[in-house]
Formats: C-alpha cells, structure tokens, sequence
C-alpha cells in the first residue's frame, strides 16, 4: 500500500483509495497527495475539494490513475 502512495506522490498521479472514516463510513475517492508521513498522508480530496488527512491503516485499497496533477 505505501509503495503505491510513494508511488503516486513521485509520478504526480492521482490515486483512487477505498477510505473507512472514523465512524466506519466506507467511501471512494480520488486524491492527489502532497505530503506522505509514517501514518498518515496529506493529499487533496476530489471529492471535498479540500486537503485532507488520511491515516494509511484506514486506506483499505488504492490505485493509481492516469490522471495526473495540475500545477498552477
């Protein structure tokens, strides 16, 4: 799972992950992450359009995708 994050940070792709939220809420989102820590990453989430934290033990699949992060 960390390879794939790693991954995505260093190609500048977005990720599709599988998040269960600390309630238990399962969701689908895709993020472009920014900033990966030991247990947790900081990444934009498409869905909120916002940054947010993601612990990695709730990420329960990921996926890069083709897509790839605009700079600004």
């Amino acid at each position: 799972m960390k390879k794939i994050l790693q991954r995505a940070l260093e190609s500048d792709a977005s990720v599709e992950i599988i998040y269960m939220d600390g309630n238990g809420t399962i969701t689908q989102r895709t993020i472009i992450i920014h900033d990966i820590h030991p247990t947790y990453i900081k990444a934009l989430c498409l869905m909120r359009n916002q940054t947010r934290v993601f612990s990695i033990s709730n990420i329960l699949a990921a996926s890069m995708t083709k897509a790839k992060r605009k700079l600004a």
